[in-house]
């Protein structure tokens, strides 16, 4: 009796989203090479790795910019190899502390922080504070605070 509800009375079909024609998370009309890539360099992620139980991950573009920084360097600048690995270094871990200051805010408020995406204009920390006024607000500003503690730190340097 598939398909018919545990009364045997009516028709219940359960469709998932992953089914309905809408939904093009894994696209496989796209065949050709250069449109995938193209594809994947504005919806794409890689797994970089996981601590304290947050999954690092960084978006296409940002693996696209790191090598052209390294490869090129800044407009308008002659950096020598090593400012160029230098620089990208610092960006990166800037960004990730940033974000893992968000993710230590929503845990230390009860809430929940899993993802984090580094893309090129900063970074996102998939978390899930509890809805309230303070945990809300205290999960929001962790990340500026982390950051202002990196200013103050290179000041102090």
């Amino acid at each position: 009796m598939k398909g018919l509800a545990k009364s045997g009375h009516w028709p219940l079909f359960v469709m998932g989203y992953e089914d309905r024609s809408w939904y093009r998370d894994n696209d496989q009309r796209i065949t050709n090479p250069l449109l995938r890539a193209a594809w994947w360099l504005v919806t794409g992620n890689v797994r970089l790795f996981e601590v304290f139980g947050i999954t690092v991950r960084a978006h296409a573009a940002m693996l696209v910019i790191t090598a052209i920084v390294l490869v090129f360097g800044l407009p308008q600048s002659k950096m020598p190899p090593v400012d160029k690995i230098q620089f990208v270094t610092v960006l990166w871990i800037s960004i990730l502390l940033h974000e893992f200051g968000h993710c230590w805010g929503a845990r230390r408020t009860g809430g929940e922080a899993n993802d984090i995406l580094l893309t090129p204009l900063g970074g996102l920390a998939f978390t899930m504070s509890r809805r309230r006024p303070w945990p809300t607000f205290f999960t929001v500003i962790a990340g500026p605070l982390v950051s202002l503690a990196i200013l103050l730190t290179a000041i102090g340097a």
